[in-house]
């Protein structure tokens, strides 16, 4: 499973293995991917091993986050929007983008970023930015008028 959770991490997002070296993956009852430390004190009684990194049904998704705490070394599979649309992003609303900055990346998983920070996973199809940001995360943002 390691290897191809590496695989895909470096496929897509560029992250290599070495950025995970002194972590440990953890699979749950369900679909939960956990990544936490290398060992655990087998005296304690713990729910989870650390954060749910990722989702695994058909492919894996990456959870918003696993993508905020390593944004700053994500390579690839970046969605960068503008302010306003960073606004509807964060309430939720899925995103037509207006340029065409985004027809070499590939359809999938995306980490979405305003600027240099990374919001969350959005999953891009060619021509729509789903927001994936779970609902209780999302925000009520707006523009001040003058």
């Amino acid at each position: 499973m390691e290897q191809e959770i590496y695989k895909y991490l470096n496929d897509r997002f560029g992250l290599s293995k070495v950025l995970f070296s002194s972590y440990s993956w953890y699979t749950g009852n369900s679909s939960n991917i956990y990544l936490g430390p290398k060992q655990i004190e087998s005296k304690l009684s713990i729910s989870s091993p650390g954060i749910i990194a990722l989702r695994k049904s058909k492919t894996y998704k990456p959870t918003t986050n696993f993508l905020q705490l390593f944004g700053s070394h994500i390579k690839k599979s970046i969605f960068t929007i503008s302010s306003k649309e960073t606004i509807d992003f964060c309430q939720g609303k899925d995103i037509i983008p207006n340029s065409s900055n985004h027809e070499n990346l590939i359809p999938g998983f995306v980490a979405v970023a305003y600027e240099t920070r990374i919001l969350g996973c959005g999953h891009w199809n060619g021509k729509n930015l789903s927001c994936l940001i779970p609902k209780s995360r999302r925000m009520h943002l707006s523009i001040p008028t003058q």
